[in-house]
């Protein structure tokens, strides 16, 4: 979204796409564009930065499998200047008169629809594809391994003006998968979202337009998806009530229609107030979490406060065995082997293990044979300590590592029986199942490197080195570019900072499990009581 001039404002599929998915976010940026706001945030996620890098790869992937096959009359529009109009026509009709002409491919065709003159439309279309029966299909290249409502509407668009243009156009639209596959879709099957979510977006810009202030955080007639970039300062601004740990939007909406707008409210209000319509255990402990959330930040130089609420589930865990280890995955979702159909992403490069004397074995694995072998080894070490110690079992925080192990036994054709029979047979503990059933603590996030004050004592992480999940797929990033390179000391360097990360959530584990059990019962770790005064709304207990 951009403005051609002071009076007329471009819109294109990506900004469907956000409007879509946070109507506060597109609201913000159209203040941005219209200089109501200073500055607009971005999202500077790595991982949404190496996609976008990738998805140009496969874009021009697939280019040159088409001029394999049809040489120079596949036709490629050059980008215009977005600013430009008279580029944007130049460009729209280079790319009417090769559809015109008969060209078997357009690459990039471009559209701007000048129909509402001061709401045009502007669109890139990855591959415009003559079929036999002389119809063109629009084909839309992504590194996703499945078809989203976002690409739908995309190609639909598309497909649209194809029809506005009078250029005959297939009833199908075809997304190019990341994996090499592709997924067909009728048009039919699209128009009524892409009408409802379109008009939806018009009639946010025409109100918002209307108006001569920015779009406040809060506004109940827009919705927030409560994460993105947007959203999370000025929730954190106001101290809103979405920032308690484990609370719904459904739940944000309905405490927000009874008065309860911040954590502080929730956090005063004992009683749910009339007309709340959340059922009254959930309320209880969403209001015992925004609690001690409260509590916490009145005492931020304090361990955040905690509750055993379900000992219960504490004293199912398993009895300590000496056998037991603490497992740990790193992987990289943009890594992929193949070409063509058989493209398999996503590699698990680090698998990496501890026993209770604190012993690391790492399994590495810089390609998908690798991977298998991994795998192999792993079971191989797991069933052969389970064979020493009946009653061990292996620890982990989330369910990732479960699905990764099922994921790369069903990828690789092998072990997938002992996979299973190991997880049916209770081997695996889930230790965050135990943390959010048995704890509410006073942290929005119950993330194993946001607990670890909680148990870690003096051996806290510190700032250096990795010390995320993301920074460790950036580091794995850096070793595969200096083994590429033919720099091996510097690649081992790197995968060296990568295993002592690794290593230390696999302790963390260890530590957990051991604190969990060390709890007395029942147990309450609280500051001193917390005051409300603060909360900004009046809400009656």
């Amino acid at each position: 979204m951009y403005l051609l001039d002071e009076n007329t404002l471009v819109t294109s599929a990506s900004d469907l796409k956000l409007a879509s998915e946070c109507e506060f976010a597109f609201l913000r940026m159209l203040d941005y564009r219209l200089g109501r706001i200073d500055a607009a945030p971005t999202d500077d996620d790595p991982m949404l930065l190496k996609a976008g890098e990738l998805g140009g790869v496969r874009e021009l992937a697939q280019l040159a499998q088409y001029r394999e096959q049809y040489g120079d009359r596949v036709i490629e529009i050059a980008h215009p200047e977005p600013r430009d109009r008279d580029t944007l026509r130049i460009a729209a009709s280079s790319t009417l008169e090769a559809l015109q002409s008969g060209a078997p491919v357009v690459f990039q065709g471009t559209f701007f629809d000048e129909t509402e003159p001061n709401r045009p439309f502007i669109g890139y279309a990855d591959f415009i594809v003559l079929r036999p029966d002389g119809r063109y299909r629009v084909q839309d290249t992504k590194l996703a391994r499945s078809s989203k409502p976002y690409m739908q509407d995309q190609l639909a668009l598309y497909h649209e003006q194809l029809e506005r243009l009078g250029v005959p156009v297939d009833d199908i639209v075809e997304i190019l998968l990341g994996d090499g596959t592709s997924v067909e879709h009728d048009i039919a099957d699209l128009r009524a979202g892409l009408v409802k979510r379109r008009d939806r977006m018009r009639e946010l810009v025409a109100e918002h337009l209307a108006e001569a202030g920015p779009v406040e955080w809060g506004d109940d007639r827009y919705t927030a998806d409560r994460r993105c970039v947007h959203c999370v300062p000025e929730a954190e601004a106001v101290n809103d009530v979405t920032l308690v740990a484990n609370l719904l939007g459904a739940q944000r909406l309905k405490l927000r229609a009874v008065g309860i707008r911040t954590v502080a409210d929730l956090a005063a209000a004992i009683q749910q107030p009339a007309g709340g319509g959340i059922p009254a255990r959930t309320y209880a402990k969403l209001q015992n979490q925004a609690r001690l959330q409260h509590a916490a930040a009145q005492h931020p130089e304090s361990l955040p406060p905690l509750e055993v609420v379900d000992p219960a589930l504490i004293a199912a865990l398993p009895p300590h065995d000496p056998g037991d280890l603490f497992f740990d995955f790193e992987g990289d979702p943009m890594s992929s082997e193949g070409s063509g159909d058989t493209i398999e992403w996503d590699l698990d490069y680090l698998w990496g293990v501890i026993d209770v004397e604190e012993q690391f074995t790492p399994f590495w694995a810089h390609t998908l044979e690798e991977e298998k072998a991994a795998l192999l080894d792993f079971l191989e070490l797991v069933e052969s300590r389970l064979t020493a110690y009946p009653s061990m079992h292996v620890y982990h925080y989330a369910s990732h590592e479960i699905t990764h192990l099922k994921k790369i036994a069903a990828r690789h054709d092998v072990g997938e029986g002992r996979v299973a029979a190991l997880i049916e047979g209770g081997l695996f503990v889930d230790l965050l199942k135990t943390v959010r059933g048995a704890l509410q603590i006073g942290l929005r996030s119950y993330s194993l490197k946001k607990i670890e004050p909680l148990y870690m004592g003096d051996e806290l992480r510190s700032d250096d080195g990795v010390t995320t999940a993301v920074g460790s797929v950036e580091e794995y990033w850096k070793a595969r570019e200096a083994m590429d390179a033919g720099n091996a000391a510097e690649a081992q360097t790197i995968l060296d900072r990568i295993a002592d990360y690794n290593r230390y959530d696999c302790v963390s584990t260890l530590r957990l499990r051991n604190w969990l059990k060390s709890l007395p019962e029942p147990v309450s770790i609280r500051p001193a009581a917390p005051d409300y005064s603060t909360s900004g709304h009046g809400v009656d207990a």
